[in-house]
């Protein structure tokens, strides 16, 4: 029997009023690499014509998916050809995956906090592509706490906020929307 599964949480788990299954939103709640992606926006976008700052991205952009910002940014300075773009996209993801590696870690008490929580089965849900939340859990030492339950908006096509995406992953996970918080 699986970790996931319902009838596999110990004896001593809360009564059924209490959530069976527990999501966690990635930026924000585990890490914050909100500052590091910043950085590397404000490093990359202006390497391809487009002006931008890291303090442009946390007053304006906060959250905002990657291909929205270059959207923007492209109306307000001029378009990038196809071939542009998609080096665009590889250059701000490589860096920002390095970074993630060598600089990335949990949000304080984070770690402790998912200790105490052994008991159930938990998913990391996020906005962010596969890579990047694979990237973060492992560069934050949180990876173990949930395995390969790791719900990507891109993956499913929906995106916070709407609820879909935590939908969708409390329905993988195996269990109702109301047994999952």
């Amino acid at each position: 029997m699986s970790a996931s599964s319902p009838s596999a949480l110990p004896a001593s788990a809360p009564s059924s009023s209490a959530p069976l299954c527990l999501l966690f939103d990635s930026d924000g709640t585990l890490v914050d690499s909100e500052i590091l992606l910043a950085e590397v926006m404000g490093d990359v976008l202006p390497e391809y014509g487009l002006p931008f700052t890291a303090r442009q991205y946390m007053e304006a952009f906060r959250g905002v998916r990657f291909h929205d910002i270059v959207a923007t940014q492209q109306r307000r300075h001029g378009p990038l050809t196809e071939d542009s773009l998609a080096r665009l996209e590889a250059a701000m993801r490589t860096r920002m995956q390095a970074r993630m590696a060598e600089e990335l870690v949990a949000i304080d008490g984070m770690p402790d906090a998912l200790d105490a929580l052994a008991a159930y089965p938990k998913a990391v849900v996020s906005n962010g592509p596969d890579s990047k939340i694979r990237c973060a859990m492992a560069s934050a030492g949180l990876a173990h706490h949930f395995g390969d339950h790791l719900f990507s908006a891109y993956t499913l096509e929906v995106w916070k906020p709407d609820p879909g995406l935590y939908l969708k992953a409390a329905e993988a996970m195996g269990f109702p929307p109301s047994a999952a918080w």
